[in-house]
């Protein structure tokens, strides 16, 4: 078998680098000389053509001044990278990789700096969501669709999320209806829409040299959640002559704070099936 070497494995342990991976950003810790090899296809066939690193770099570094970040211009492999991708077991059964091949060649690389010049064979992987009212439920409708023995892994994206959604507005029967209409049309175990604040108003007398002043002024006086409705000058300002008897005006300002409504509901367990193609 032919072989051709990357930048070598690291010196001390590695991390699952294949960022599908359902392990998480970042990839989990690999022990040194485990894990699993990915050696794409595309990959095999440009080392192929550039066996040194030196040339198969010199190249890469070409195609990305040639065509940008993107090298999957023109028919080149979106693979960037000069080696293969090191990744745990649960990536690589994502993956669809032959386990006993991907972990041989790990072993091998981990040893030599070695990689074989061959893609690592792989079954099909395909990947489908579903949803349920529970986790169990959601993998149960996994079930009906998908053989157990042809699943590789259920991956949950979230369990059942609890959610509130507000209105407000100035007549509560109103209020009470626009909430209701935001619910969403999947959502279940629907509260009862409630008022949770009563509509409140009122009227302070803020001091102040222009009407923008006031206003800023009386917003961080009134309740929160309160909206200034108009405002008034009740005594003007007074410029003065340079600086001498300059004098605040009083401004008016009414305000009021709306209704408002509340009502909770669930959202669906959600779960990522991995599995074979049949």
């Amino acid at each position: 078998m032919e072989y051709f070497k990357d930048r070598g494995p690291p010196s001390g342990n590695g991390r699952c680098s294949d960022n599908a991976c359902p392990c998480g950003w970042g990839g989990v810790s690999i022990p040194r000389g485990k894990g699993f090899l990915w050696i794409p296809r595309e990959l095999v066939e440009f080392r192929r053509e550039y066996r040194s690193l030196a040339s198969a770099q010199a190249e890469l570094q070409r195609r990305q001044r040639l065509y940008g970040g993107s090298i999957g211009a023109k028919g080149y492999s979106v693979y960037i990278q000069t080696g293969p991708i090191l990744m745990c077991e649960l990536g690589a059964k994502c993956r669809g990789l032959d386990l006993e091949i991907a972990a041989s060649d790990a072993k091998h690389w981990w040893a030599t700096g070695e990689i074989p010049l061959r893609p690592t064979p792989m079954v099909p992987i395909s990947q489908q969501k579903f949803q349920g009212r529970s986790l169990e439920e959601a993998k149960e409708e996994a079930a009906k669709v998908i053989q157990g023995e042809r699943i590789v892994h259920v991956y949950v994206i979230h369990d059942v999320q609890e959610k509130s959604i507000y209105s407000e507005g100035a007549e509560a029967d109103q209020t009470i209806k626009d909430v209701l209409a935001r619910i969403p049309s999947e959502a279940f175990d629907v509260s009862s829409a409630s008022i949770i604040r009563e509509t409140q108003s009122g009227y302070i007398d803020v001091k102040a040299f222009t009407q923008n002043d006031a206003q800023s002024i009386g917003i961080s006086k009134i309740p929160d959640g309160g909206l200034v409705d108009s405002i008034e000058c009740v005594k003007p300002s007074k410029k003065g002559l340079l600086g001498i008897g300059k004098e605040e005006g009083v401004w008016g300002l009414h305000w009021s704070i709306p209704f408002k409504a509340e009502v909770s509901y669930k959202t669906s367990a959600e779960i990522n099936v991995y599995y074979k193609e049949a």
